[in-house]
């Protein structure tokens, strides 16, 4: 058995290594590299944390991770179920509310089915008549054919 937290500081102050830099290259926050070398597990949010830590800051500073999360193991995690949030217990509803609740779910619903009866029969019986109000169409009428637009003092090569 040896000190988890001691065997990572001896190898970090033998490289020379700052927590500036690991936490930089590991993407742990120096405040949990600390954490781990002074075996304060408690100020790490959770046992899969504190393992990732162990691990990823282990292989970095070039010991064997997988030695360090059993050592953590075997001391400190008593069983799986020990991770459990507590549960909560259920309040209970009240039969008074839910008639409210289910109340107004089904007149939502009877709203939305009205709505989309009025936009159906709207766009089904509704409409407007294919001819533009004012303007009369004749069949069989001639036309004198349209006069063109004569642009003056334009030269040539020249776009309008």
């Amino acid at each position: 058995m040896f000190e988890i937290g001691n065997s990572l500081r001896e190898a970090r102050e033998r490289q020379g290594l700052g927590y500036p830099e690991i936490e930089l290259a590991t993407k742990i926050r120096a405040k949990y590299i600390r954490a781990l070398e002074e075996e304060n597990f408690t100020a790490i949010p959770g046992d899969a944390y504190i393992r990732g830590f162990l691990r990823t800051y282990a292989d970095y500073l070039g010991l064997d991770g997988d030695v360090y999360v059993d050592e953590y193991a075997s001391r400190f995690i008593t069983s799986w179920r020990d991770e459990l949030p507590p549960q909560r217990e259920r309040q209970r509803i009240r039969r008074r509310e839910r008639p409210v609740s289910r109340l107004a779910l089904a007149l939502v619903l009877v709203g939305i089915v009205a709505v989309t009866a009025l936009v159906f029969a709207a766009w089904r019986y509704g409409g407007s008549s294919p001819q533009v109000p004012g303007l009369i169409q004749h069949k069989h009428q001639h036309h004198a054919p349209a006069r063109q637009l004569v642009l003056r003092g334009v030269g040539q090569g020249t776009y309008v």
